[in-house]
């Protein structure tokens, strides 16, 4: 705020003092006094933001009273201490009508003062006297929840007045308040229940009535009223040392730390940065549309300047129209010469090309003959269908002989085995086996036996199982497929029951909706339509609301035309542009799928005299109805209605078309929807187009006479799908009781084919036993291997007569095979040539069309170019007489012409548009008006621009510094919780016991434990006596008021739970402690203090006693 000066205008001054009354206290105390010396401190702004007493303010209390703890306990400076009591202490205390006090004065020393007194005296009514004073809530007190409660009984008005002293170094606005600063504070009742006000005085009287001026006075001393760590009353104290639970123990250090409220100062701060950060994007956003504002008017400058520019562009064309007519004309009459001459021209040509077409007809039919002729040679099929029957029958011996040479091969390698078994035999019948051996060779020939007997019998059964098995996977075959049959059957016609079901559900909503057909938005967009302006016309749409069939086509071509236009029937129609853009807005907006044309003058009817068909068919346009030219101008434009034919039948169609389709034709249906033909194609088209939807496009019904028959077929379809159902039930059922089947049958079959091959292994083993242990008669073996002998040889006697048979039939297959390879490419070659020619016919045959359609095209081009001819000579004569008329009135000689009319004209608009829209869009600004304008925004634009870039750097400092408090803030909390815990390991270690303050600031737990000094088992509160309790609690409550310095410490009836021992030492513990402190304390207790010392800096008040039935 600036300093008052005689200059300053007497308003100014004048609301500025009023709005700060501490301006306006130091302004009358320097009309009465000297100048005062330099301020050390701010003025304190005229709308400084609320602050609630106690709070962090950047530093200015916690910084300065932890920096004013810490930096003097080396006690190198002396008078710092003495110097601290010289501001901020309590000197006296006036109560008036407060709780039991009708009147009452106290007057406390700098350092340690004892309030004693019996009960019922008002001790603890001193203590909430003088935290209301200094902005305390009701329930902070203790004394009550309202401040009505603290009056006196029969009172409606207290008072409560606290000085404090304000000298030195450390006071407070000096200049303004002088050498005490007295804080009033008077509670009345009212009809809502209680009020009250504050009344800051100074040396030179009153200064302030604001609580926001007194929470800056607590704030600068380091004041916090509601800090029940530095204001123990007697509730809070019964409550610290009552409580052993570590996280209240930490909820009692956070709130006296300040922990819980710096940190929401800090997110406050945050948010007040994201805030900041916010405004800067905001600032960003407008930068652009100042940025935009500035071009745009940069822009208006330059049209502006452009408009001067065209207006003489303007006057300098107007000279040149009116000689641009006659060049015109001029051209015009050339051109129409020039078209004679090219009609004349064309008129030859196509008797040329029609000469030339029937020319091209006569060869091609004599190309077909001879086509003809050829084809009638085809490749002859027969012999090589012999061929390959002798190939066959050659390939059959040759495998016959083979297979016969291989069993012959075969025998001989038995035979060879056979051979080299029977000398074995014989080597060993030399050492036959003993009786002994009998008796076992005969029990093997009994199990031999009877393992033959069990295979036989499983040979016999598996054949039978293996047969059920089949039959039943056959059956499980067949069920599977007829249930996925039945299935796919149930879901088309479900598919189908769903299709009529929505056909139905479609009339009944055209029913209630009439506009339906065309979307379910429709009637939706035609109300918007309806409530919006547009430039020039209102949309015309749905296309089918305005497009009807004629009543004499109706019956036989209506499924026709929905299946051609019924997509196109929901389109809408514009005039212009812009409206189009508005209309697509409101089809955005709910939605609505359909296609906009725009189509001009939609007034004017279209000139199709030169672009319909023979007026013998019957077009698509000659069947509808129209109740707008706009919609037919748009059906003509995109779907060539004009040019799409309607022939009564397939045949009909496809003998007009024969030939080449008719001039202006485009398309061919019938009744059925087919699309038989098209010009765009060499081939006819054969294509059927679909109508999804049962409800006619047109809008002529509403599909109230078709209802009965869907209907009908609706529960057709439902009959025939619950018997599909029911059959793909029972198949389901039959398949789940055949498929059971399976496994079993599975398991058996394959239980006895591994019998089976245990069977065969052990009758293997047996008769290998039996050949060994069998005695042969050597003679019976000698001959049997002479016979074997005599067999090898005769087999291999066969072999070269069997090879040489096969080698033959080998040779004569191999030939008739390239003879059959040779036909078959005969006949591949065959058939190419045979489907070239069939391919080249049908080219012949299209070309033939062609040429006769060319010979029909080609006498219509003549016949037109004759009648065109005659049109331009008569055009050209008239041509002429209108220049010889122009001509006679045109004065002067007659100046070169360089451009057309045309372009001129197209000139001249282009700059009057260009004028005329600079006109309308800026008015009948000057250029200097406008230059104005573009300064003007340039500036504020430039402006933004700076002041982005300054907030933007004020916001990276201020999260730097935000970052570093905190990181500060941390430590600091760190370094309260050390200081602390040595403070307490201190005092504790006074009597013996090692003790530590354990802090969690993640768990927000304060875990206090001690041990005697000779043992080393740690105990905790719960498990101290009564006396090692109390010293234990008074120790750790020193322990934090060292470690977080206040200049006020107030303690009520601390000592009321102890006995005298207790009492004593917490006694002598809380006086050193106090005595070496730098702040003021107060002590509060109905007991007797006869064991106190005196000594220098401890005041004892004794209170009178209460009276009670007027005694006292």
């Amino acid at each position: 705020m600036m300093p008052a000066t005689q200059t300053e205008p007497r308003a100014t001054r004048k609301r500025r003092l009023q709005e700060d009354p501490f301006e306006a206290a130091a302004a009358e105390a320097a009309a009465h006094a000297a100048p005062p010396p330099p301020v050390a401190h701010p003025p304190v702004p005229a709308r400084a933001p609320r602050r609630r007493a106690g709070t962090t303010n950047g530093g200015t209390r916690a910084a300065r009273l932890l920096a004013n703890h810490y930096a003097f306990a080396n006690g190198d400076d002396e008078d710092h201490l003495a110097r601290r009591h010289l501001a901020g202490v309590i000197e006296e205390i006036e109560l008036t009508n407060f709780l039991t006090h009708a009147s009452l004065v106290v007057k406390l020393g700098p350092k340690v003062n004892f309030l004693n007194g019996a009960n019922g005296s008002g001790k603890s009514a001193v203590l909430a006297s003088i935290m209301i004073a200094l902005g305390a809530k009701a329930n902070n007190s203790g004394r009550g929840k309202k401040l009505s409660q603290l009056i006196k009984d029969g009172k409606n008005e207290c008072k409560v007045c606290v000085k404090l002293a304000n000298r030195g170094a450390d006071a407070y606005r000096p200049e303004i308040f002088g050498n005490f600063i007295q804080v009033e504070r008077r509670i009345t009742r009212n009809e809502r229940g209680s009020g009250g006000g504050y009344a800051i005085r100074g040396e030179h009287g009153k200064v302030s009535e604001r609580k926001k001026d007194l929470d800056l006075i607590c704030d600068h001393f380091g004041i916090h009223v509601d800090n029940s760590l530095t204001w123990l009353t007697q509730d809070a104290a019964k409550e610290f040392l009552m409580n052993v639970k570590d996280t209240d123990l930490y909820a009692f250090f956070a709130k006296g730390a300040d922990i819980d409220q710096t940190q929401e100062v800090f997110r406050a701060m945050g948010q007040q940065l994201a805030e900041s950060a916010e405004r800067l994007n905001r600032i960003e956003e407008s930068m652009g549309a100042l940025k935009n504002n500035r071009n745009l008017k940069k822009q208006q400058m330059t049209y502006i300047q452009h408009a001067a520019e065209l207006q003489h562009q303007i006057d300098a064309l107007t000279t040149e129209l009116e000689w641009c007519d006659i060049a015109d004309m001029e051209a015009a009459l050339n051109k129409l010469h020039a078209d004679i001459q090219v009609h004349r021209t064309r008129i030859a040509g196509a008797e040329a090309q029609r000469a030339a077409a029937e020319a091209e007809v006569a060869d091609l039919d004599q190309q077909l003959v001879q086509l003809e002729t050829a084809q009638a040679e085809a490749f002859n099929p027969e012999l090589l269908r012999t061929k390959q029957m002798e190939f066959t029958t050659l390939s059959k011996k040759v495998r016959d002989l083979t297979n016969d040479i291989k069993g012959i091969q075969r025998d001989v390698a038995d035979v060879d085995r056979e051979i080299q078994t029977l000398q074995g035999e014989i080597a060993q019948a030399n050492h036959a086996l003993s009786g002994d051996a009998q008796q076992a060779r005969a029990a093997r020939l009994a199990e031999l036996e009877q393992a033959k007997a069990q295979l036989q019998q499983g040979e016999a059964e598996i054949p039978q199982l293996q047969a059920q098995l089949n039959e039943v996977r056959e059956r499980r075959r067949v069920l599977e497929a007829e249930a996925r049959d039945l299935h796919g059957r149930c879901g088309q016609i479900e598919s189908y029951v769903r299709q009529k079901e929505g056909n139905v559900r479609q009339f009944e909503h055209s029913r209630r909706d009439k506009v339906y057909i065309w979307g379910s938005k429709t009637a939706l967009v035609l109300r918007d339509i309806q409530q919006t302006q547009w430039h020039v016309h209102a949309p015309l749409g749905p296309l089918g609301m305005h497009v009807k069939p004629k009543p004499e086509f109706a019956h036989k071509w209506i499924y026709t035309l929905r299946c051609i236009l019924g997509q196109d029937m929901k389109n809408f129609v514009v005039s212009s542009h812009e409206d189009r853009k508005t209309l697509q807005r409101i089809f955005d907006r709910h939605q609505h799928r359909a296609n906009i044309m725009v189509v001009s003058n939609p007034d004017v009817d279209m000139d199709l005299s030169s672009s319909v068909p023979d007026p013998r068919y019957l077009t698509v346009l000659n069947a509808l109805n129209f109740d707008a030219i706009a919609v037919k101008k748009a059906l003509v434009v995109t779907k060539n209605i004009e040019k799409l034919v309607l022939f009564d039948d397939r045949e009909t169609a496809e003998r007009e078309t024969a030939r080449g389709f008719p001039y202006n034709v485009e398309n061919t249906y019938i009744p059925t929807g087919f699309a038989v033909g098209s010009r765009t194609s060499d081939k006819s088209i054969d294509g059927r187009m679909q109508w999804n939807s049962a409800v006619c496009p047109f809008g002529t019904d509403s599909g109230t006479d078709q209802l009965p028959k869907l209907q009908a077929e609706i529960e057709r379809a439902q009959v025939n799908l619950k018997q599909a159902t029911e059959q793909y039930h029972r198949a389901a059922q039959e398949l789940e009781t055949v498929t059971p089947q399976v496994q079993p049958l599975e398991t058996r079959i394959r239980q006895l084919q591994t019998a089976h091959r245990r069977l065969q292994s052990r009758i293997r083993t047996l008769e290998d036993d039996l050949q060994e242990s069998a005695p042969a008669e050597v003679a019976d073996l000698e001959r049997e291997l002479v016979m074997l002998q005599d067999r090898k040889h005769t087999l291999t006697a066969q072999q070269p007569t069997l090879r040489q048979q096969q080698q033959d039939a080998q040779r004569d297959a191999m030939a008739v095979n390239n003879d059959i390879k040779a036909m078959r490419a005969l006949q591949t070659q065959a058939e190419t040539v045979r489907n070239e020619r069939n391919a080249e016919c049908e080219h012949l045959q299209r070309k033939r069309t062609r040429a006769l359609g060319h010979i029909d095209h080609w006498i219509r081009k003549a016949d037109e170019d004759r009648a065109l001819a005659a049109q331009r000579e008569a055009q050209a004569a008239e041509q002429q007489r209108h220049i010889d008329m122009a001509l006679q009135q045109m004065p002067g000689e007659r100046p070169p012409v360089l451009r057309t009319r045309a372009d001129v004209d197209h000139a001249m608009a282009l700059a009057e548009a260009r004028r005329n829209a600079i006109h309308a869009q800026y008015g009948n600004m000057t250029v200097d008006q406008a230059r104005v304008e573009y300064e003007h925004a340039q500036n504020t634009y430039q402006a933004a621009k700076r002041e982005h870039v300054t907030l933007s750097t004020v916001i990276g400092q201020l999260r730097q510094a935000l970052a570093n408090r905190g990181a500060s803030f941390n430590t600091l909390v760190n370094y309260i919780s050390l200081a602390a815990d040595a403070s307490f390991q201190k005092r504790m270690a006074k009597r013996g016991f090692r003790g530590n303050l354990i802090f969690d600031h993640a768990k927000k737990t304060l875990h206090v434990s001690a041990q005697l000094l000779d043992q080393t088992v740690e105990r905790s509160l719960r498990t101290y006596s009564g006396g090692e309790k109390s010293f234990s609690t008074v120790c750790l409550l020193l322990a934090l008021w060292d470690a977080m310095p206040s200049p006020i410490r107030c303690l009520d009836e601390f000592d009321v739970y102890m006995d005298e021992v207790n009492r004593s030492e917490a006694m002598k513990m809380l006086m050193e402690a106090a005595l070496q402190s730098e702040s003021q304390f107060v002590f509060i207790t109905p007991l007797t203090l006869r064991n106190l010392e005196e000594q220098k800096g401890v005041k004892i008040m004794r209170l009178p006693d209460p009276v009670r039935n007027n005694v006292q």
